[in-house]
């Protein structure tokens, strides 16, 4: 994913377990269907919530502005998918 390429590229330090569950909880979220869809939501802020205070942890520049973008992302695929119902 484009997330991951654009963390390495620039040396940000992540743990690669929690970026796979949000990851994981990215792809189930966008593919789930209305009656899973509060469970799930849950689960992806719950994953992406450990991932960017992991992110946020090593307290450089990029790790920063990535957990700002990678937000921005997340909200954007929940609006789109509130869009759909």
């Amino acid at each position: 994913m484009q997330i991951e390429k654009q963390l390495d590229v620039h040396g940000a330090r992540y743990n690669k377990k929690l970026y796979n569950n949000f990851f994981s909880s990215i792809k189930s979220y966008t593919e789930c269907n209305d009656s899973r869809l509060s469970r799930v939501e849950k689960k992806l802020d719950k994953d992406f919530e450990g991932f960017k205070k992991d992110l946020l942890s090593s307290q450089n520049t990029i790790s920063i502005e990535g957990a700002a973008l990678i937000d921005k992302f997340v909200a954007q695929i929940k609006e789109l998918s509130r869009s759909k119902e």
